[in-house]
């Protein structure tokens, strides 16, 4: 169950934080440039919000990239984790149970 959510978790991230930032960003300077470059030299007192906005807005996808490659990172993590408890829940005949953290707490104890 946890490989499922987490597989679910980083599918729905990185397609609406990485992938429609990214498509954001794109149509921000294809589409939208003409628009913010307009405002920012349109008016003097204000011209440095468009430029804070835009910069604003390329720090908030260097932070998607940040945790979306934690995100991966983590889901790898998952995948093995429950191959390897598919294979030996297999090879047991299906009656094992995951110990992990029991084992874990084990070490820790000793």
């Amino acid at each position: 169950m946890y490989g499922v959510v987490s597989f679910l978790f980083a599918g729905t991230f990185l397609v609406t934080r990485v992938g429609g930032y990214t498509w954001g960003l794109w149509d921000l300077w294809v589409n939208g440039r003409d628009v913010w470059m307009t405002v920012a030299t349109a008016d003097t007192n204000n011209s440095w919000g468009a430029y804070y906005v835009v910069a604003a807005i390329h720090v908030g996808y260097g932070l998607n990239l940040f945790w979306g490659w934690k995100v991966v990172k983590a889901l790898q993590r998952a995948v093995v984790q429950s191959s390897s408890s598919s294979s030996s829940s297999s090879s047991k005949g299906g009656d094992a149970v995951d110990n992990t953290e029991t084992t874990t707490r084990e070490k820790k104890s000793k």
